[in-house]
């Protein structure tokens, strides 16, 4: 998820579903005085979300806001991460401090501010860029197979923030997703739902979403 230009660096920001799974925010980094901020967040050993149901982030007030949920199967617990944000031609998050386990899922995000579409080095496996002008909000994932550090990197340009989750598995992490997707409503209604800083995820699209000053 990426804030830009948000009201708060520091508000709280929350996810409920018609499930009731429990959201944690596991990564949360942002750019200093540019008020971009970018937070990865996740429901674990989650119930099915049934035809129809609903996703709901409350988020303070931004002036863009990029949303993907993308699902993963076979993870048990959050190990460790780090985040980093700067102005350059690559991105990196900075190591993690070692991992616990040999085999564990990779989950990388990058924020781009007035940049260029991101490129991840190789062995990580891109999702779709979201973006509105030259700001986006990408995903990559990679299983690990061996305890170590690890960091998100790649290039781009611009003011950047990117974060690195590891995540536990019961024995092999299948990397495999289950489901892929950005979810939203129309304009219209995503406008009228900022001014309440809450944004109901009702149908599957993968796109970003700017609200006019």
């Amino acid at each position: 998820m990426l804030l830009k230009s948000t009201a708060s660096l520091t508000a709280l920001v929350s996810v409920a579903d018609s499930a009731g799974n429990v959201y944690v925010i596991d990564r949360d980094v942002n750019d200093a005085s540019a008020s971009d901020r970018l937070l990865t967040i996740s429901s674990l050993n989650a119930k099915a979300l049934s035809s129809g149901s609903t996703i709901k982030l409350t988020f303070p007030s931004s002036a863009e806001y990029h949303i993907s949920a993308d699902e993963f199967a076979g993870l048990t617990g959050l190990d460790t991460g780090a985040g980093a944000w700067a102005t350059s031609a690559t991105f990196n998050s900075g190591l993690t401090p070692t991992t616990r386990q040999a085999n564990e899922l990779l989950f990388g995000e990058v924020g781009i501010e007035s940049g260029s579409a991101p490129v991840w080095t190789t062995g990580w496996t891109a999702l779709p860029a979201l973006s509105v002008a030259s700001d986006y909000q990408d995903v990559g994932y990679e299983a690990a197979t061996a305890t170590g550090q690890y960091a998100a990197t790649g290039t781009t340009s611009g003011t950047w923030m990117a974060g690195i989750t590891a995540y536990t598995g019961s024995t092999t992490v299948a990397v495999a997703q289950t489901a892929t997707a950005s979810v939203g409503m129309d304009s219209t209604a995503l406008a009228f739902l900022a001014l309440l800083g809450m944004l109901q995820l009702a149908r599957v699209l993968r796109r970003p979403y700017r609200r006019n000053k």
